[in-house]
């Protein structure tokens, strides 16, 4: 095969691979499990490699950077300097990892997929996918179901559908970034009827499964990116009446909708739901998430407290009316600065800010001048403004909510960056490299940097998440789950969470009776020991440092684990409860009994363990503290 042959293969071999990574991440569960994620890093990963191979097999391959690809590098940048600071590595080490994926998938995407045709094939198969998944989430919200993948979603989502979405919240985040690209396609885009018939069917069906999400962010975002896009069409001429009938059918139905919502009592319970502070629910909501997380970056403005670390450290921050343990803040802006700072939040906005300029020099230029006679329609000027739309829902949704920490989101979002980055060639010629000479060695290091991290990181990590889902299976306090658990740690010795569950284990099977009791209770300690060094903020690792002292009669160290646990968790009810466990294994029954109130007053529904023994201390039926088992 000649030179250009092999090329078209190569490139469209990138397309199925970056097709492949957003279909998976969008079917596994949103790829927010490792396993999946690890997958869907793998197929980026490959599809970063056969683009340098197609940089040096096709000699007259033309680079396109623009300025918003500096953007992306110098956080990119900026995000492996935290890294290497970062106070719990195996937490910053796993955001790096995603923060380099997507900075893989932008480059290949600008770089390889920047053909009319292949953002065609993109857009149809994203739209397409989504369409399934409409006729998923109505099952699910006919019928209640709470599985997906045969797995329960948990939650307590009821009849709101998610379709392969555990959370229905972020299934919304995907429509909204799907809808105003469809809404425009369907006004402006240049096809046939039969084919504008069939998108006007898709979009009839993904607003349909935004309403069986029902979720008020994705509800706001979706109308949000729906009137941006439909406003940047009434520009135009030729659209005009199109978009003000668009816009006036959404405006009117989501008028109807909402009315019909106060009238029904599920749904009216719905939209108020955490706004009630009678409610005792409703103080573990986000109106008390917000003002820790702004406490945490006050404390640590510049560069914030480490990526991947905000729900390790939020504990330290949260009030009573926080009772849970939140993973992450309801608002990725003020996650943003809690976790990457001024500086890293300043350097994640360049990237967007140099994109909207792009997109505004960009949109003229897409667009064919109005006719007399005829409607001109331009798929590129619709999928600019499609594109733009979603971008801004999903920037709106990110008020409330943690949809870029949601990667199958987050993919599809950089994916509709890089191709609009990409439409600036329309625009001007001035960010056209030659892939000769210095440019393509460049290119080629900058590939290398990124293929390098996310190939050893895939195998690494793949390697332990085997032995951990083994693990996970095997029965509790067995020597099969204790095999498995060391396998992880040896192949990842400074995963905190691997030493906590060895330290546990091993102090179940002491209080259990299988094996030398005060041998695993002395490797408990020692296990818990490491879990604390690596990671000193987790409350869980201390609370377990000290119920294994506890057990093996060192009594004062025990003391010291537990005051440990109080400073870094000072209002958490779990805390509470095992201050009042270890107060009562030393015969201060007053003391314990103190603690078990505190950690009853702390979240709803009452804590089952404080309540269980708040009761024994009253009804007098206590054997002897020291016997007592949690």
């Amino acid at each position: 095969m000649d030179t250009e042959t092999v090329d078209r293969w190569l490139e469209r071999v990138i397309l199925g691979l970056v097709l492949a990574a957003l279909a998976f991440a969008i079917l596994g569960f949103a790829a927010v499990r490792v396993q999946e994620w690890l997958v869907v890093q793998g197929l980026v990963g490959l599809a970063v490699a056969v683009g340098i191979v197609r940089l040096w097999v096709n000699p007259d391959l033309r680079l396109l950077w623009p300025p918003a690809c500096w953007g992306v590098l110098a956080f990119a940048g900026y995000a492996v300097w935290r890294w290497t600071e970062a106070d719990v590595e195996h937490l910053a080490r796993g955001e790096l990892a995603r923060i380099l994926t997507y900075a893989a998938l932008f480059f290949v995407i600008v770089n390889n997929l920047h053909r009319q045709a292949t953002t065609q094939a993109v857009v149809v198969a994203l739209l397409g996918l989504a369409v399934l998944l409409g006729f998923l989430a109505a099952w699910q919200f006919a019928t209640q179901a709470d599985l997906v993948w045969g797995l329960s979603r948990g939650g307590g989502y009821g009849r709101r559908a998610g379709a392969t979405y555990v959370n229905p919240n972020h299934f919304a985040g995907l429509l909204a970034l799907l809808l105003p690209v469809a809404v425009a396609l369907a006004i402006a885009g240049r096809m046939r009827v039969v084919w504008r018939v069939v998108l006007v069917y898709a979009v009839l069906v993904l607003l349909a499964a935004l309403g069986f999400t029902i979720s008020r962010g994705g509800f706001l975002a979706a109308g949000a990116g729906l009137l941006f896009t439909l406003a940047l069409l009434m520009l135009h001429r030729d659209y005009r009446l199109l978009a003000l009938a668009g816009a006036a059918l959404l405006l009117v139905g989501g008028s109807v909708v909402a009315w019909k919502a106060t009238r029904d009592v599920a749904l009216s319970r719905r939209i108020t739901e955490g706004f009630d502070e009678a409610d005792k629910a409703a103080i573990n909501s986000r109106q008390h998430i917000w003002p820790a997380t702004a406490a945490m970056w006050r404390d640590h403005r510049g560069f914030g407290v480490g990526p991947g670390h905000f729900a390790t450290r939020f504990k330290q921050y949260r009030t009573a009316a926080v009772f849970h343990d939140p993973g992450h803040a309801h608002n990725d802006y003020l996650q943003a600065l809690a976790e990457w700072g001024v500086v890293g939040a300043a350097l994640a906005a360049v990237p967007f800010l140099l994109l909207g300029w792009g997109v505004w020099r960009t949109h003229g230029q897409v667009q064919r001048a109005p006719a007399d006679l005829e409607v001109r329609r331009s798929s590129k000027y619709a999928f600019v403004v499609g594109a733009a739309g979603g971008l801004v829902a999903l920037l709106v949704q990110a008020c409330f909510d943690f949809n870029w920490h949601i990667p199958a989101n987050a993919l599809v979002a950089v994916t509709w960056m890089a191709l609009l980055t990409g439409y600036l060639r329309f625009a001007t010629d001035a960010w056209w490299l030659s892939a000769r000479g210095g440019w393509r060695a460049a290119a080629t290091l900058l590939g290398l940097a990124l293929l390098a991290p996310l190939g050893w990181d895939v195998q690494h990590r793949g390697r332990e998440t085997v032995h951990l889902l083994r693990a996970a299976r095997a029965p509790v306090a067995s020597e099969a789950r204790l095999a498995e658990l060391r396998a992880a740690w040896a192949i990842e010795p400074l995963n905190p969470q691997t030493a906590y569950d060895l330290g546990e284990h091993l102090r179940l099977r002491a209080v259990t009776g299988a094996g030398d009791r005060a041998a695993q209770l002395a490797e408990a300690v020692t296990w818990f020991e490491r879990a604390v060094a690596l990671n000193p903020h987790d409350r869980s690792n201390h609370l377990g440092l000290g119920r294994a002292l506890d057990l093996a009669g060192r009594r004062d160290e025990a003391g010291r684990a537990f005051a440990a646990a109080l400073q870094v968790d000072p209002n958490g009810r779990i805390t509470s409860f095992f201050q009042g466990w270890h107060a009562l294994r030393g015969g201060d029954v007053q003391a314990a009994e103190a603690w078990f109130v505190k950690s009853i007053g702390q979240g709803w529904p009452q804590y089952e363990p404080a309540l269980r023994y708040l009761g024994e201390i009253r009804a007098g039926r206590l054997p002897e503290a020291g016997v007592i088992q949690p």
